[in-house]
């Protein structure tokens, strides 16, 4: 998998290096939600239009914390413009979703909730396990829609539902701002 992320990425280079002048760079951020994790989350984004159709997006998610799982998604998504009006553009999103979720607790704290003993030597060999950690990861493949609503030539607010093919799948939001860097 590292090596078609890697393919991937040295095509995404090739292509911006090889195109003209006409591209157009944006970044932002916003807020978001996704239905597997169930916890608010914060993402930045960046964008990169080839030509007047065809463009593409990488984005970072890092969800709030909840019941001690902390989660986090990374994508990468090819966008093809399929509407455009003075201020709407609506495009069509499809793209490798990587997401990764952790896990840490002290085994001293559950032990003392349920297995508190009378023996000492016991109850220390408990205590000296400390934290204990896990985590995993998951590629899936997201198809889903953007739409942007242009407040200036430079400022555009965008929502961004997908839905997340992976194990256990998921649907996922984006809503947020970005900024065009140039033409």
């Amino acid at each position: 998998m590292r090596k078609l992320l890697s393919i991937l990425v040295m095509a995404l280079i090739m292509v911006v290096a090889t195109n003209e002048a006409k591209a157009q760079i944006a970044i932002g951020g916003g807020v978001a939600y996704a239905t597997g994790i169930s916890s608010p989350g914060f993402f930045v984004k960046g964008t990169y239009d080839f030509d007047d159709t065809w463009g593409a997006a990488a984005h970072f998610t890092y969800y709030l914390p909840k019941d001690g799982l902390k989660w986090w998604s990374f994508g990468a998504d090819a966008r093809y413009k399929l509407m455009e009006s003075d201020a709407i553009t609506l495009r069509g999103v499809a793209g490798i979703i990587v997401t990764g979720v952790s896990y840490d607790w002290d085994t001293s704290d559950i032990y003392d909730i349920e297995y508190k003993s009378t023996n000492d030597e016991f109850d220390d060999l408990f205590d000296d396990l400390g934290d204990v950690s896990t985590s995993s990861t998951n590629i899936g493949f997201a198809l889903g829609a953007n739409a942007e609503f242009s407040l200036s030539d430079n400022v555009v607010l965008f929502g961004e539902p997908r839905y997340i093919f992976a194990s256990g799948g998921y649907f996922a939001i984006q809503a947020g701002v970005m900024f065009k860097l140039g033409e």
